[in-house]
């Protein structure tokens, strides 16, 4: 009997003082399969709890069969947060943040390779209470592959050989060529204007006396009886200008002007003479 009564009480005390009894569940998807080191990257974390006070998420890398964790993990301020004593630093979730019990968002979370190399390393989500508890994770996993990249080597500047110009002639500058102006040759000759030739008035002819005949001789000579006057009358005009001794070639010069004033003169003088002697011839017949 006193068995049953102890095992009766023991089983009374358990229903009397237990608490409630939490489910919380916590998974996460969309890590990719290989990041650079330092390289930031995001998932999908869903998160249940019924009657679950202030939650702190956390991302961690970890080997396995181990449980050195390490990590970056970006909380709702934008802080990103490593491995500290502080749980609370985390993401926070608030219970008001949870409908229903129920939230699903996205975590942000990169590698630190100064606490670890790079390698195959696996990733899951926990998550810690305000008391700094030990975090409860998530019932899944990943693998993620951290790469180093390489560094890109540096170019090597060559040395440049300056090329040896060979001595260069300098090439004559051609003269240019005047065009030749064509010769024209001026196949008219200068036209001469021939000078006029001025013929002497022929004197009239006095009237013959009875009984004789009249002259016959009217020319540059007059031979009259009694009275021989002789006149060179004679006029000529050469081709090359010249009349009565005068010349008009380029060296003694005349214009025509002062050669019509010369044989005016000597015409109005022979005719002069001629009507004297007319009148000399005319007095001795009367007598």
């Amino acid at each position: 009997m006193r068995g049953v009564f102890l095992i009766g009480l023991i089983l009374l005390y358990q229903f009397i003082f237990s608490g409630p009894v939490i489910a919380l569940i916590l998974t996460f998807d969309q890590a990719p399969d290989s990041v650079n080191e330092d390289n930031e990257f995001e998932v999908n974390v869903s998160f249940s709890c019924s009657g679950c006070k202030d939650s702190y998420l956390r991302a961690v890398f970890f080997k396995d069969t181990t449980t050195n964790y390490f990590g970056y993990t970006q909380n709702e301020k934008g802080d990103w947060i490593n491995s500290t004593a502080d749980k609370t630093l985390y993401y926070h979730l608030a219970p008001d943040s949870l409908v229903e019990g129920s939230w699903s968002g996205k975590l942000k979370a990169k590698a630190d390779l100064s606490a670890k190399g790079a390698g195959s390393y696996q990733f899951k989500i926990g998550r810690y209470t305000s008391a700094n508890s030990s975090a409860t994770w998530s019932g899944n996993q990943a693998t993620i592959l951290i790469n180093t990249p390489t560094p890109t080597p540096s170019p090597t500047a060559s040395p440049t050989l300056s090329p040896t110009l060979a001595p260069t002639t300098a090439a004559p500058t051609p003269t240019p060529t005047k065009a030749s102006t064509p010769f024209h040759t001026s196949t008219s000759m200068p036209i001469r204007t021939p000078t006029p030739s001025i013929s002497p008035p022929i004197p009239a002819t006095a009237a013959p006396k009875v009984g004789e005949a009249p002259p016959t001789n009217v020319g540059g000579e007059g031979v009259l009886e009694g009275n021989s006057v002789e006149v060179d009358a004679t006029l000529s005009a050469s081709p090359s200008g010249e009349v009565a001794g005068l010349s008009t070639s380029k060296d003694n010069p005349i214009d025509s002007f002062t050669i019509s004033i010369i044989v005016i003169t000597i015409s109005s003088l022979i005719f002069l003479l001629w009507r004297r002697l007319r009148l000399i011839l005319g007095s001795k017949a009367v007598q």
